[in-house]
């Protein structure tokens, strides 16, 4: 798929038919509204800006997909497509019931652990809601990148931080790149207790009681873990996410160009973007 197939981020075309009160404005006006209130409204600009315009992007990839982290909800489906998880079926399953979800959506795992050691190529990949999941963000980008062909597309919707946990800073180009210097393989028990804890609301006992509580449970879990323990460690808006991936990819520690970072709509907690390994 070229780069010109790609939706882009603002088609006024399709702004001014999904928004009738503009109708009438002219290319350039329509321009200057999108920019100067539009993006803040939430108004899409794009057909791949909400989730079902954006899979049916990802679903024209003619090639070998390799979709990260699917649990029990995988956003692609087929022969092409090969499924990597941290745990395996039958142990995804069995959380999935536990945690009150669907086991019989849990695909086949393909590929359990990291991007690391897959024993193929592939044409694109694919991760819904897990990207910031990755202890060592770069190196999971460097793990994609070594896996994708040369024009190979990561496909990613994100969650927006502003609609899910708006409490909590934004993740820092510092803290992500120190996260790679530690060579960091888990989450670090600050990640642990910012996404255990402090994430949470008040549950009615006095709030630093509560929260000693929590800190407390936080810790014994992460001394008492062993494996890869499930943590939103990285945190992002559309505008922080562009901003830190071209940073990573201009200082050459990511191999992977963000080539589309489209808004959030209105109404949703989550934004699409794609990352390119360039051709040399």
């Amino acid at each position: 798929m070229d780069d010109d197939e790609l939706p882009p981020e603002i088609d006024l075309a399709f702004y001014r038919a999904n928004n009738p009160d503009l109708a009438a404005f002219p290319d350039a006006p329509l321009l200057a509204h999108y920019r100067d209130h539009g993006r803040d409204e939430g108004r899409p600009a794009s057909s791949a800006a909400k989730r079902a315009g954006f899979l049916e992007v990802v679903a024209r990839e003619q090639g070998r997909i390799l979709e990260v982290g699917p649990y029990c909800n995988p956003i692609i489906s087929g022969n092409k497509v090969r499924y990597l998880d941290m745990a395996g079926t039958e142990a995804l399953r069995k959380r999935a019931a536990a945690d009150d979800l669907a086991p019989e959506r849990v695909p086949r795992i393909h590929y359990v652990g990291t991007v690391d050691a897959l024993p193929r190529s592939f044409d694109a990949a694919v991760a819904c809601r897990s990207i910031g999941h990755h202890p060592d963000l770069i190196r999971h980008l460097q793990s994609i990148g070594r896996v994708l062909i040369e024009g190979g597309r990561y496909y990613l919707i994100v969650p927006d931080h502003r609609r899910s946990t708006s409490a909590l800073p934004l993740s820092t180009e510092a803290a992500v790149i120190g996260a790679h210097r530690e060579q960091r393989q888990v989450h670090s028990l600050e990640s642990l207790i910012t996404y255990r804890v402090l994430r949470l609301a008040d549950d009615g006992q006095p709030v630093l009681q509560t929260r000693a509580k929590r800190i407390a449970a936080a810790i014994d879990e992460h001394e008492q873990a062993r494996n890869y323990i499930d943590v939103e460690a990285w945190r992002f808006t559309p505008e922080s996410f562009r901003d830190l991936t071209e940073l990573l990819f201009q200082l050459g520690l990511s191999p992977l160009a963000p080539v589309r970072v489209w808004p959030t709509p209105s109404g949703r907690d989550e934004f699409c973007a794609v990352l390119e390994k360039p051709q040399r």
